[in-house]
């Protein structure tokens, strides 16, 4: 008996490329669920102006999952119109002190976050 099999290559590839997209997925899933988590500590450490108009801590913004040398990351600030503000509360002026409401944030909710992330990819070992 001989069994003449064709195209096992192309369906190992296609397979495998199918599981990598599902890879892909599931870890863009487990990194935005993260970044929500930092999202909301982020509006915490924000603090509201009494003025009119647009404020930071309303204004948070969660990006889309990319590709970095570490894995995936993504971004979690404020939106564009009003980062180069968020950098003066960031990292300080001549007349006050650093605030680091993003930093702290981060540090925060760590730990949290990483929880998240691991019960996202724990549904597929289980």
């Amino acid at each position: 008996m001989k069994l003449d099999v064709s195209g096992f290559d192309e369906l190992t590839t296609q397979f495998s490329r199918m599981a990598s997209d599902e890879l892909t997925k599931l870890e863009n899933e487990a990194v935005k669920d993260g970044a929500e988590i930092v999202k909301k500590q982020q509006e915490q450490n924000w603090n509201r102006s009494g003025s009119d108009g647009e404020h930071i801590k309303d204004n948070i913004n969660v990006g889309r999952p990319s590709k970095i040398a570490e894995g995936t990351g993504i971004n979690v600030g404020p939106k564009m119109s009003l980062r180069w503000r968020g950098k003066f509360v960031e990292y300080g002026t001549s007349y006050q002190a650093p605030q680091r409401p993003v930093e702290r944030s981060g540090a925060q909710s760590e730990r949290a976050a990483t929880s998240a992330m691991m019960r996202v990819l724990e549904r597929v070992v289980s």
